[in-house]
């Protein structure tokens, strides 16, 4: 090619041309010209230096072209000492959610290495996750290089490795069909178990779900990496703990707590425990760690007609001669669902602001492990329920197909990427002045020219004049449409544990900016709410899906493909040098968590006649709430007017009473019934988006908004009001957990909105005997 482009570009004229150059030189100038004119091109029309630069041009082109394709620079191996790569569970990559990696390491064992993990984000653009680890000598030999990374869209994996002074030791670049061979990229809507407890390759307990649809996957655990951070368990919907094995949970002590939190916080576990689990209580209180009751022995029965009646199963589970064994549990405080001659076999409790069930049986063990009931048995344990989309299928309806996401997250995303400093300039504007310019050099012209100047010559003078006068129309438009400055939109969801004083944040950032330039990011130390926080993991925020931007689109946004880091140093990550193009955002998501003291107090107790709710509720916070709701069973309570700090109100008095889903749903009477309003799948209400996704499951929200919640699904607390729990939901207009941009803290934002909820305990009403 290039041989055939120089010989065309450089080559000098033929024979033939040159005599035919002569002969029009030598012709008479004046002579009649009727004939056809020549269409030879001479071959020295252009002086050398025009065309070296097209060659450039050409080569720059061609070599920019390359690195756009393949963002992540293939590197020769430096060093054979990182032998291997595991990422996630069980070799399972949710894209858009942390996980943890393992770096096989044969290298020389220092007392501190520095790993850096170059993968792409949401938006295909490389990043870095760095960050710092320790060895001890000899106890170290073999062990891994742990840590955690997010990874946005499948591609290659490099992976770096330092000494503590910042000297490479080892490069190793995993290409897209060396991570196949185990791993598989799943999209962020998946439904991820982690099993634990099984014996050896022993097959998992089938999870329930809709053939087509949202995939729920059951993973092992049995030789895996366990993360310290909570943040680490971020790719799972259930943890399922099983029995099985005598041994116990393969998870160190830090390992363990860090799964707890993650519980605490907002995350589901299932215990099911059959004939070995004495030996699981005997020793230690790992399973205690992760909220589970106090066992009393097993108990063997034959009689299973609840069970079976429980799952609907048409099939008899237990005879005189194969008995099942029922783990004996002590139900207080528990919400059991299921007793078998008055023992508990289904029960549930809150764990923080998270779930703990218990199943008293082994799904793994006979004759459950033979039932044909065991498949809807734990679904019903696991509480999964049925959807009919996935992250793959974007098409729920025309709009949803139109607006280029099925998820809430998406339209937040959406809704946060609107400023009332920037403009937006719709297409249909954009053609109508195309179409205009269009008119202009072309009619408009030539009927000017014709008509009233009479001389078409001067075509090199007004087409000139309206080509410029459109750039510089072009030029106020996007001048007077924008802003001159970085803008900033800020949501933000604060939640508390009344019980544990335990306080969980998500902060969504988009960050604006009007020319192409590079920032650092890193999360406050505190928060108005919550005082120091404990943990903060800053990051990019991905789009679910295969639209323009998602996690599962092949396309791109942009050619300005500059590396960024995101430092990961205990507990604590931010980012450096990240990248915003022209007139364009960056969307990040900040989670943290923290502790409240004094802890929020309340009197609440279930009514004794009703499902109502009485007592008081105390505003724990500092700040004021408005739009003040308290949730409970079927029902919500509106306050009318400001929640002032520290103020107490009583529910009965002071609160008005609906039905729960009247408030998000804005139900309004209507010729005598009570209608709901469409949801409007591009609507910008940032806190109404909000509500939706808090309370999801409560509220309807799939047959509501046609759209899944699936991305951000630990957002939705309808699980604490299963459980019996009351939560308070206020709105505060102002941002209560800053981040710190170039260092300095945001003090300005175009929109910001806060949304907090309490979990207050209720007492239950006195049985009657």
């Amino acid at each position: 090619m290039w041989q055939r482009l120089s010989r065309t570009l450089f080559r000098g004229p033929s024979l033939g041309e040159t005599r035919l150059r002569d002969s029009l030189r030598d012709s008479p100038r004046d002579g009649p010209r009727d004939g056809p004119r020549s269409s030879v091109f001479p071959g020295r029309c252009f002086p050398s230096e025009f065309r070296a630069f097209i060659v450039l041009a050409l080569a720059i082109s061609v070599v920019a072209g390359r690195a756009v394709a393949e963002p992540i620079q293939s590197v020769e191996d430096s060093s054979s000492d990182i032998t291997s790569v595991s990422i996630g569970f069980d070799g399972k990559i949710l894209l858009g959610r942390w996980l943890p990696i393992a770096i096989g390491w044969n290298g020389s064992r220092q007392s501190e290495l520095s790993v850096a993990v170059q993968v792409l984000d949401g938006d295909a653009v490389p990043v870095s996750y760095r960050w710092s680890t320790g060895i001890d000598g000899s106890d170290a030999a073999g062990a891994p290089l742990t840590g955690l990374i997010k990874i946005g869209r499948a591609g290659p994996v490099q992976v770096e490795v330092s000494d503590g002074e910042g000297r490479r030791l080892a490069q190793r670049r995993f290409s897209s069909i060396e991570l196949a061979a185990n791993h598989e990229f799943l999209p962020a809507t998946t439904r991820l178990t982690l099993v634990v407890g099984t014996v050896g390759s022993e097959a998992l307990p089938p999870l329930p779900g809709e053939a087509g649809t949202e995939r729920a996957t059951a993973v092992s655990g049995e030789s895996q990496f366990f993360p310290d951070q909570w943040i680490g368990y971020d790719s799972l919907d259930h943890l399922l703990v099983l029995t099985r094995n005598p041994e116990g949970l393969p998870l160190s002590n830090e390992a363990l707590d860090g799964l707890a939190q993650w519980i605490r916080l907002g995350g589901r576990a299932l215990l099911s425990c059959g004939p070995n689990a004495p030996a699981w209580f005997r020793d230690g209180a790992s399973l205690e760690t992760l909220g589970a009751p106090s066992l009393n022995g097993t108990v063997e029965t034959a009689r299973t007609g609840p069970l079976e009646l429980f799952t609907g199963a048409n099939e008899q589970l237990a005879d005189a001669t194969h008995k099942l064994t029922v783990a004996r549990f002590s139900p207080d405080g528990w919400q059991v669902d299921l007793e078998l001659e008055q023992y508990p076999v289904l029960m549930h409790r809150p764990f923080g602001m998270g779930t703990v069930s218990v199943l008293a049986v082994d799904v793994l063990e006979a004759p459950v492990a033979e039932w044909p009931g065991r498949h809807k048995l734990l679904g019903r344990a696991l509480r999964l329920r049925e959807t009919s989309t996935d992250d793959g299928r974007v098409v729920r309806s025309g709009r949803v197909t139109h607006n280029g996401y099925g998820d809430l997250s998406g339209q937040l995303r959406a809704a946060l990427d609107r400023y009332r400093s920037v403009l937006f300039v719709t297409f249909t504007a954009v053609a109508l002045l195309v179409a205009l310019f269009i008119l202009l050099i072309g009619p408009a012209d030539y009927f000017f020219l014709r008509r009233v100047v009479g001389r078409m010559e001067w075509t090199w003078i007004t087409f000139p004049l309206i080509a410029i006068g459109f750039c510089g129309l072009a030029v106020a438009l996007v001048s007077s449409t924008k802003s001159h400055r970085l803008e900033f939109n800020q949501a933000e969801v604060v939640d508390i544990d009344a019980a544990s004083g335990m306080v969980r944040g998500t902060v969504w950032t988009h960050v604006y900016s009007p020319a192409t330039s590079t920032v650092n990011v890193a999360p406050g130390e505190t928060s108005a709410l919550a005082g120091r926080l404990d943990d903060a993991w800053l990051s990019w925020q991905g789009l679910p899906g295969n639209g323009l931007g998602g996690m599962r689109s092949r396309n791109d946004l942009g050619l300005y493909r500059r590396d960024y880091q995101i430092e990961n140093i205990e507990g604590t990550s931010r980012i450096e040098s990240l990248p915003v193009q022209s007139a364009a955002t960056r969307a990040l998501v900040l989670r943290w968590s923290g502790s409240l003291d004094p802890r929020p107090t309340s009197r609440l107790r279930q009514s004794p006649t009703t499902d109502a709710v009485l007592g008081t509720v105390t505003n724990p916070l500092n700040v004021r709430l408005k739009e003040c709701i308290l949730l409970y069973g079927d029902w919500a309570y509106l306050l009318e007017r400001t929640l002032e700090p520290g103020e107490t109100i009583v529910v009965e008095d002071d609160m008005r009473e609906q039905t729960i889903r009247a408030p998000f749903t804005r139900r309004r009477e209507r010729n005598g019934q009570e209608v709901v309003l469409p949801w409007d799948a591009t609507g910008t209400d940032v806190g109404r988006i909000l509500n939706a996704m808090m309370f999801y499951e409560t509220i309807g929200g799939e047959t509501w908004t046609t759209l899944t919640n699936d991305y951000q699904r630990w957002l939705d607390m309808s699980s604490a009001l299963d459980m019996g729990g009351a939560i308070l939901v206020g709105r505060i207009d102002a941002s209560t957990t800053p981040l710190l941009v170039n260092g300095e803290r945001i003090e300005r934002y175009d929109q910001s909105v806060t949304m907090v909820r309490v979990v207050y305990p209720v007492q239950p009403r006195a049985k009657r005997n």
